[in-house]
Protein backbone atom coordinates (compact mmCIF):
# COMPACT_ATOMS: atom_id res chain seq x y z
CA UNK A 1 0.00 0.00 0.00
CA UNK A 2 1.46 3.70 -1.19
CA UNK A 3 1.76 5.90 1.87
CA UNK A 4 -0.57 8.11 0.94
CA UNK A 5 -2.65 5.38 0.95
CA UNK A 6 -2.44 4.12 4.48
CA UNK A 7 -2.45 8.21 5.18
CA UNK A 8 -5.78 8.37 3.75
CA UNK A 9 -7.41 5.42 5.80
CA UNK A 10 -5.95 6.53 8.57
CA UNK A 11 -7.20 9.80 8.31
CA UNK A 12 -10.69 7.94 7.58
CA UNK A 13 -10.36 5.37 10.52
CA UNK A 14 -10.50 8.50 12.90
CA UNK A 15 -13.79 9.32 11.27
CA UNK A 16 -12.52 12.24 9.17
CA UNK A 17 -14.72 11.87 5.55
CA UNK A 18 -14.89 15.06 4.57
CA UNK A 19 -11.58 14.43 2.13
CA UNK A 20 -12.26 10.70 1.67
CA UNK A 21 -11.99 9.18 -1.67
CA UNK A 22 -12.42 4.96 -1.93
CA UNK A 23 -8.93 3.91 -3.58
CA UNK A 24 -7.89 0.81 -2.67
CA UNK A 25 -10.88 0.28 -0.35
CA UNK A 26 -13.60 -1.69 -1.69
CA UNK A 27 -13.38 -0.65 -5.64
CA UNK A 28 -10.55 -3.30 -5.05
CA UNK A 29 -12.85 -6.16 -4.89
CA UNK A 30 -15.85 -5.66 -7.70
CA UNK A 31 -17.50 -8.59 -7.52
CA UNK A 32 -18.07 -7.82 -3.62
CA UNK A 33 -19.38 -4.69 -5.27
CA UNK A 34 -21.91 -6.92 -7.25
CA UNK A 35 -23.18 -8.50 -4.24
CA UNK A 36 -24.10 -5.32 -2.66
CA UNK A 37 -25.68 -3.63 -5.20
CA UNK A 38 -27.50 -6.63 -5.89
CA UNK A 39 -29.13 -6.48 -2.23
CA UNK A 40 -29.90 -2.94 -3.03
CA UNK A 41 -31.47 -3.66 -6.30
CA UNK A 42 -33.27 -5.84 -4.99
CA UNK A 43 -34.58 -4.42 -1.64
CA UNK A 44 -35.55 -1.05 -3.66
CA UNK A 45 -37.36 -3.13 -6.51
CA UNK A 46 -39.55 -5.42 -3.22
CA UNK A 47 -40.52 -2.37 -1.36
CA UNK A 48 -40.41 0.20 -3.71
CA UNK A 49 -41.06 -1.16 -6.72
CA UNK A 50 -44.65 -0.71 -6.78
CA UNK A 51 -45.15 3.00 -6.60
CA UNK A 52 -43.52 5.72 -9.00
CA UNK A 53 -42.03 8.57 -6.93
CA UNK A 54 -41.56 12.20 -7.61
CA UNK A 55 -38.32 12.63 -6.24
CA UNK A 56 -35.55 10.78 -4.30
CA UNK A 57 -32.41 11.02 -2.34
CA UNK A 58 -29.52 9.18 -1.48
CA UNK A 59 -27.76 9.98 1.30
CA UNK A 60 -24.15 9.45 0.59
CA UNK A 61 -22.20 8.37 -2.73
CA UNK A 62 -19.94 5.77 -1.23
CA UNK A 63 -21.12 2.79 -3.71
CA UNK A 64 -21.48 4.97 -6.66
CA UNK A 65 -18.29 5.42 -6.47
CA UNK A 66 -16.95 1.70 -6.24
CA UNK A 67 -19.72 0.05 -7.96
CA UNK A 68 -22.56 0.75 -10.10
CA UNK A 69 -24.17 1.99 -6.70
CA UNK A 70 -27.77 2.22 -6.37
CA UNK A 71 -28.54 5.12 -8.65
CA UNK A 72 -29.81 3.16 -11.86
CA UNK A 73 -32.08 1.59 -9.77
CA UNK A 74 -33.41 4.32 -8.02
CA UNK A 75 -33.85 6.33 -11.42
CA UNK A 76 -36.40 3.69 -12.39
CA UNK A 77 -38.73 4.08 -9.28
CA UNK A 78 -38.07 8.12 -9.13
CA UNK A 79 -38.12 10.47 -11.86
CA UNK A 80 -35.68 12.50 -10.43
CA UNK A 81 -32.66 11.12 -8.66
CA UNK A 82 -30.28 13.33 -5.93
CA UNK A 83 -27.40 12.46 -4.14
CA UNK A 84 -25.36 14.20 -1.61
CA UNK A 85 -21.98 13.43 0.56
CA UNK A 86 -20.17 15.00 3.41
CA UNK A 87 -16.65 14.28 0.89
CA UNK A 88 -16.54 16.95 -1.89
CA UNK A 89 -13.45 14.89 -3.69
CA UNK A 90 -16.31 12.14 -3.63
CA UNK A 91 -18.79 13.92 -5.06
CA UNK A 92 -16.47 15.82 -8.04
CA UNK A 93 -15.53 11.70 -8.44
CA UNK A 94 -19.20 10.04 -8.92
CA UNK A 95 -20.54 13.63 -11.08
CA UNK A 96 -17.62 12.38 -13.74
CA UNK A 97 -19.02 8.69 -13.81
CA UNK A 98 -22.71 9.59 -13.23
CA UNK A 99 -23.75 12.22 -15.63
CA UNK A 100 -27.42 12.67 -15.29
CA UNK A 101 -27.86 12.47 -11.43
CA UNK A 102 -28.50 15.50 -9.26
CA UNK A 103 -25.29 15.41 -7.29
CA UNK A 104 -24.05 17.41 -4.24
CA UNK A 105 -21.84 18.32 -0.68
CA UNK A 106 -24.34 17.70 2.23
CA UNK A 107 -24.44 16.40 5.21
CA UNK A 108 -27.75 14.45 6.29
CA UNK A 109 -26.94 15.86 9.71
CA UNK A 110 -28.02 19.31 8.74
CA UNK A 111 -29.34 19.08 5.43
CA UNK A 112 -29.98 22.01 3.27
CA UNK A 113 -33.51 21.05 1.47
CA UNK A 114 -36.42 22.89 2.17
CA UNK A 115 -38.89 20.84 4.11
CA UNK A 116 -41.25 17.73 2.38
CA UNK A 117 -38.86 17.99 -0.77
CA UNK A 118 -38.93 14.72 -1.57
CA UNK A 119 -41.15 11.34 -1.37
CA UNK A 120 -38.13 8.76 -1.29
CA UNK A 121 -34.93 8.50 1.08
CA UNK A 122 -32.56 6.05 0.65
CA UNK A 123 -29.88 6.23 3.55
CA UNK A 124 -27.86 2.69 3.63
CA UNK A 125 -25.42 2.46 6.07
CA UNK A 126 -24.93 6.10 6.15
CA UNK A 127 -26.03 7.17 9.51
CA UNK A 128 -23.82 3.74 11.18
CA UNK A 129 -20.59 6.11 10.60
CA UNK A 130 -20.98 8.42 13.28
CA UNK A 131 -18.97 8.45 16.41
CA UNK A 132 -22.48 9.25 18.64
CA UNK A 133 -26.43 7.92 18.93
CA UNK A 134 -26.85 11.48 19.40
CA UNK A 135 -25.79 12.58 15.67
CA UNK A 136 -28.07 9.51 14.43
CA UNK A 137 -31.48 10.45 15.97
CA UNK A 138 -30.79 14.41 14.48
CA UNK A 139 -30.07 12.44 10.93
CA UNK A 140 -33.51 10.68 11.62
CA UNK A 141 -35.10 13.87 12.23
CA UNK A 142 -33.83 16.11 9.55
CA UNK A 143 -34.44 12.38 7.17
CA UNK A 144 -38.49 13.23 8.33
CA UNK A 145 -38.32 16.83 7.66
CA UNK A 146 -37.19 16.74 4.30
CA UNK A 147 -39.69 14.34 3.41
CA UNK A 148 -43.12 14.99 2.47
CA UNK A 149 -46.37 13.17 4.69
CA UNK A 150 -46.48 9.96 3.34
CA UNK A 151 -43.18 10.30 1.60
CA UNK A 152 -41.03 6.76 2.62
CA UNK A 153 -37.45 6.22 4.16
CA UNK A 154 -35.91 3.18 3.13
CA UNK A 155 -33.00 3.02 5.97
CA UNK A 156 -30.07 0.56 6.95
CA UNK A 157 -27.74 0.60 9.65
CA UNK A 158 -25.08 -2.00 10.76
CA UNK A 159 -26.70 -4.94 13.00
CA UNK A 160 -24.77 -5.17 16.13
CA UNK A 161 -26.68 -8.36 16.99
CA UNK A 162 -23.99 -9.75 13.97
CA UNK A 163 -21.21 -11.62 15.76
CA UNK A 164 -19.08 -9.76 13.49
CA UNK A 165 -20.16 -6.25 13.51
CA UNK A 166 -20.36 -6.86 17.62
CA UNK A 167 -16.53 -8.07 17.38
CA UNK A 168 -15.61 -5.79 15.15
CA UNK A 169 -16.96 -2.13 17.15
CA UNK A 170 -15.39 -3.88 19.98
CA UNK A 171 -11.64 -3.56 18.44
CA UNK A 172 -9.81 0.06 18.17
CA UNK A 173 -10.26 1.77 14.85
CA UNK A 174 -6.67 1.85 14.01
CA UNK A 175 -6.33 -1.88 13.93
CA UNK A 176 -9.08 -2.80 11.77
CA UNK A 177 -8.04 -0.22 9.26
CA UNK A 178 -4.50 -1.22 9.68
CA UNK A 179 -4.98 -4.65 8.63
CA UNK A 180 -7.46 -3.68 5.83
CA UNK A 181 -10.63 -5.04 7.79
CA UNK A 182 -12.78 -2.45 7.54
CA UNK A 183 -10.36 0.39 6.49
CA UNK A 184 -12.66 3.24 7.29
CA UNK A 185 -14.33 4.59 10.39
CA UNK A 186 -17.52 2.61 11.99
CA UNK A 187 -19.47 4.74 14.05
CA UNK A 188 -22.23 3.98 16.46
CA UNK A 189 -24.89 1.95 15.24
CA UNK A 190 -28.64 0.90 16.59
CA UNK A 191 -30.13 -2.75 17.05
CA UNK A 192 -33.44 -3.58 14.79
CA UNK A 193 -35.85 -3.16 18.01
CA UNK A 194 -34.00 0.79 18.83
CA UNK A 195 -33.98 1.27 15.10
CA UNK A 196 -37.67 0.91 14.93
CA UNK A 197 -38.42 2.74 18.12
CA UNK A 198 -36.69 6.14 16.87
CA UNK A 199 -37.80 5.89 13.43
CA UNK A 200 -41.83 5.79 15.46
CA UNK A 201 -40.77 8.53 17.93
CA UNK A 202 -40.27 10.75 14.75
CA UNK A 203 -43.28 10.59 13.06
CA UNK A 204 -42.35 7.38 10.49
CA UNK A 205 -45.43 4.40 10.52
CA UNK A 206 -42.92 0.88 9.88
CA UNK A 207 -43.99 -0.80 6.29
CA UNK A 208 -41.33 -3.84 6.43
CA UNK A 209 -38.23 -4.70 8.56
CA UNK A 210 -35.73 -7.45 7.68
CA UNK A 211 -31.74 -8.40 8.48
CA UNK A 212 -30.16 -8.42 4.89
CA UNK A 213 -26.82 -9.66 3.64
CA UNK A 214 -26.31 -12.84 5.43
CA UNK A 215 -23.50 -14.22 3.33
CA UNK A 216 -20.21 -13.99 5.59
CA UNK A 217 -18.51 -10.65 4.75
CA UNK A 218 -15.01 -11.55 5.65
CA UNK A 219 -14.77 -14.85 3.98
CA UNK A 220 -16.22 -14.28 0.75
CA UNK A 221 -14.72 -10.68 0.32
CA UNK A 222 -11.37 -12.87 0.38
CA UNK A 223 -12.82 -15.85 -1.37
CA UNK A 224 -14.00 -13.35 -3.92
CA UNK A 225 -10.82 -11.21 -3.95
CA UNK A 226 -8.54 -14.64 -4.21
CA UNK A 227 -10.44 -15.78 -7.72
CA UNK A 228 -11.78 -12.61 -8.89
CA UNK A 229 -9.58 -13.50 -12.34
CA UNK A 230 -12.38 -15.71 -12.86
CA UNK A 231 -15.91 -14.38 -13.62
CA UNK A 232 -17.33 -17.56 -14.13
CA UNK A 233 -16.77 -18.65 -10.51
CA UNK A 234 -17.13 -14.94 -9.41
CA UNK A 235 -20.50 -15.30 -10.95
CA UNK A 236 -21.57 -18.58 -9.48
CA UNK A 237 -20.10 -17.28 -5.79
CA UNK A 238 -22.16 -14.21 -6.10
CA UNK A 239 -25.49 -16.28 -7.00
CA UNK A 240 -24.70 -18.37 -4.10
CA UNK A 241 -24.26 -15.48 -1.53
CA UNK A 242 -27.64 -13.79 -2.86
CA UNK A 243 -29.37 -17.24 -2.41
CA UNK A 244 -28.24 -17.13 1.29
CA UNK A 245 -30.66 -14.07 1.50
CA UNK A 246 -33.43 -16.66 2.29
CA UNK A 247 -31.76 -16.59 6.12
CA UNK A 248 -33.62 -12.98 6.35
CA UNK A 249 -36.89 -15.39 7.35
CA UNK A 250 -35.45 -17.71 9.91
CA UNK A 251 -35.40 -17.31 13.71
CA UNK A 252 -31.61 -16.92 13.18
CA UNK A 253 -31.86 -14.03 10.72
CA UNK A 254 -30.54 -10.99 13.48
CA UNK A 255 -27.40 -13.56 13.58
CA UNK A 256 -26.67 -13.51 10.60
CA UNK A 257 -27.66 -10.30 9.02
CA UNK A 258 -24.73 -8.04 8.79
CA UNK A 259 -27.47 -5.09 8.25
CA UNK A 260 -31.18 -4.24 10.06
CA UNK A 261 -33.56 -2.97 6.95
CA UNK A 262 -36.33 -1.33 7.65
CA UNK A 263 -38.93 0.62 5.16
CA UNK A 264 -40.82 3.56 6.64
CA UNK A 265 -43.67 5.65 6.36
CA UNK A 266 -43.73 10.10 7.07
CA UNK A 267 -47.03 10.16 8.89
CA UNK A 268 -46.88 13.17 9.96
Amino acid sequence: MRNSESEDLAEVAQGNWENFLPEGVASACPAWRRYCDSLHENLIAEWCGGKKFRRALKTDVFDEAVGEGCFPTLAQVAGEVHGIDVSEPLVDLVSKRRPGFRLGVGDVRCLEFPDDSFDLVLSNSTLDHFETEAEIERSVLELARVLEVRGRLLITLDNPVNPFVWIRNLLPQRATGAVGLVPYFMGKTLPMQKLVGLLEQSGFCILERRHTMHAARVFFLHLLGTIQKSPAISNAILRSMLAMEVAAGLPSASLTGHYSAVLAERTN
